[in-house]
């Protein structure tokens, strides 16, 4: 004797394949890989140096931006990071285009976990250099590690004027999540 169930059997089973779990539709209870993001510091007013990072795969690359700095003599600054996540790819030339013009000395020096970067015209009756707002200080690139979050932060920051002042500067760095070697 038949039932209605034993005359389904082949579309049962067409149902269950076409409701199983595939590559785009994993199963609800199914961990998926974090992707890799940037989580920037809260905004600073005023005049700041800032880092703007960009994961590609397993690379970082850092601009450190201006914000509102104007005119400038000289500054220095360092990138701190941490050296058992990320790895510094020698530096280019260009990292540090001539922001303070093209009779400058710039400086681009990096340590285990710290790059120190600066510069300053040669002398003071050059006057200053303005650096308008969201100028590009420098470009680096960075290798990952080790899968993990990694922060990137601007660090001993003194920026002066021609007269021999020194103007405040805030800073704003930056947390890579989830980036992987």
């Amino acid at each position: 004797m038949s039932t209605p169930f034993s005359r389904v059997p082949a579309l049962g089973l067409l149902l269950l394949a076409a409701c199983a779990p595939t590559a785009s539709n994993p199963p609800a209870n199914s961990p998926t890989e974090p992707t890799p993001h940037v989580v920037t510091d809260p905004a600073v007013t005023g005049a700041a140096l800032r880092v703007e990072p960009v994961i590609d795969g397993s690379s970082v690359t850092v601009r450190l931006v201006a914000q509102q700095l104007g005119h400038v003599f000289g500054l220095s600054y360092h990138l701190r990071y941490d050296a058992t996540r990320l790895e510094l790819e020698a530096p280019s030339a260009d990292a540090q285009p001539g922001v303070l013009g093209p009779d400058a000395f710039m400086v681009l020096r990096p340590g285990a976990g710290d790059v120190a970067l600066g510069g300053t015209r040669r002398d003071p009756r050059q006057g200053e250099a303005e650096i308008a707002d969201g100028t590009t200080l420098a470009t680096l690139r960075f290798r990952v590690l080790q899968a993990r979050s990694a922060r990137l932060d601007v660090e001993r920051v003194m920026v002066r004027r021609a007269d021999g002042a020194f103007t405040t500067v805030g800073v704003q760095g930056a947390l890579l999540e989830e980036v992987r070697p």
